[in-house]
């Protein structure tokens, strides 16, 4: 439980831990998992990933709503950008 404790809490990643009380990674999870559970969260299930709350975009500034969209805009424009430079075409 300490293990797991200590990955769960960061103070340890999952390779430093496996390397320090020499386990595999696989099992590294299996005491986070079982250190989860021990204080009342239940895992997700195996191959799914944590999803961040949406952000409220409403009680943004206009600045800070502009630095939160420029980046996603930059991402689509790239991705666009690699499609067509593949010989793909782009979608409309």
């Amino acid at each position: 439980m300490d293990i797991g404790r200590r990955v769960y809490e960061h103070l340890l990643t999952k390779e430093e831990a496996a390397r320090k009380y020499g386990v595999s990674v696989p099992c590294i999870y299996v005491y986070v998992r079982a250190y989860m559970r021990s204080i009342g969260i239940e895992p997700l299930p195996k191959g799914t990933k944590r999803v961040e709350p949406a952000k409220d975009y409403r009680s943004m500034t206009k600045d800070e709503f502009i630095n939160e969209l420029m980046p996603k805009d930059i991402e689509v424009a790239r991705a666009k950008k690699g499609y067509a430079a593949k010989g793909k075409p782009a979608r409309p």
